[in-house]
């Protein structure tokens, strides 16, 4: 894994430093799966407060384009298109865009996100990755609305089957769909069931390419605290660990058992990536780890460095499954 340095590469991004940020800032070291996990056992046990004036990244960066990703941008994401990019083939190209095997990695801003580590991975194992998103819009057919306020208005639906048309003409090996739930219209609560059903369409669809499910992040859903990722560090100084809950409330439970059916009836392969981010006890706010690393940009995503950081590990998950 010792490679994986060499080849950090971020959504087109030639260099580490392009990828973190300042042009001389050294390559970061990636911590293997074992380590990541002792480091997220260390952290959830620590009661004080990091430095907010020197966070990884800085704290006031949150919710900026600083820490978002600075790549994938238009017009391979967008938030109102109604369909990919007709060349998207071609400007969409992530990891070994030389490479024979192709992974399709689609869905909304959690694409945007996981594409971060799943980039340099794949260059490493030699795939070519093709990836599109559309904010706010899952992968998966048969939607009812577009936003999770049933608002249809920014053409998802049709965004979907544009990407499902792309999936044909690209032939893929393996198509990993990335989504944080199932739209069912406002004020409808999607069920197991709903969500279950869509993703075995899109299996069907897809097929037959091998889909690679990857689990929900924990999130801080509004379900069981008001409070942010960057407002808990403020307002908790004392102890933070009031801050870092559970995994159980914070990941999506409709769409983790809807992967957990779909994987199992339709033999694909699940990669359960809740240890990159929690012990069984707490999910961590902040890794220590030569400078003190947030984990999220926002409630419902990590940040951009946290998920460079974790390439490696995440790879020892993922590689399996490809």
């Amino acid at each position: 894994m010792q490679r994986i340095l060499a080849v950090l590469v971020l959504a087109g991004s030639t260099s580490a430093a392009g990828i973190l940020g300042g042009a001389a800032s050294p390559p970061p070291k990636l911590p293997s799966l074992t380590q990541l996990e002792a480091a997220i056992s260390h952290a959830v046990s620590i009661k004080a407060a990091p430095n907010l004036l020197s966070t990884i990244p800085p704290l006031a960066s949150l919710n900026s384009s600083d820490a978002k990703l600075p790549a994938f941008g238009a017009p391979c994401t967008t938030t109102t298109a109604a369909s990919v990019p007709q060349d998207a083939t071609q400007i969409c190209q992530f990891g070994d865009t030389t490479a024979k095997r192709t992974i399709f990695v689609l869905g909304d801003s959690q694409a945007s996100m996981w594409l971060v580590a799943i980039s340099p991975i794949a260059k490493e194992l030699q795939w070519r990755v093709v990836a599109v998103a559309h904010n706010g819009c899952p992968p998966w057919p048969d939607q009812a609305a577009t936003e999770f306020d049933g608002d249809p208005s920014n053409g998802c639906q049709s965004y979907v089957s544009s990407a499902l048309a792309l999936e044909k003409s690209l032939r893929p090996q393996v198509v990993i769909p990335l989504g944080d739930g199932f739209h069912s219209g406002k004020g409808v609560t999607t069920s197991v069931n709903q969500a279950d059903t869509a993703m075995r369409a899109f299996v069907k669809d897809v097929a037959p390419a091998r889909v690679v499910f990857i689990s929900p992040i924990p999130m801080y859903q509004r379900s069981f605290t008001s409070y942010t990722p960057s407002l808990c560090l403020v307002v908790a100084a004392k102890d933070i660990r009031t801050c870092e809950f559970p995994p159980k409330p914070m990941i999506n439970r409709v769409m983790w058992e809807a992967e957990v059916t779909t994987s199992a009836s339709e033999h694909m392969p699940k990669v359960n990536v809740t240890r990159l981010f929690c012990t069984t006890v707490r999910c961590a706010l902040v890794v220590p780890d030569a400078g003190e690393r947030l984990v999220y940009d926002d409630s419902t995503h990590a940040n951009r460095f946290f998920m460079a950081w974790i390439t490696s590990a995440f790879e020892h998950l993922l590689k399996p499954a490809l």
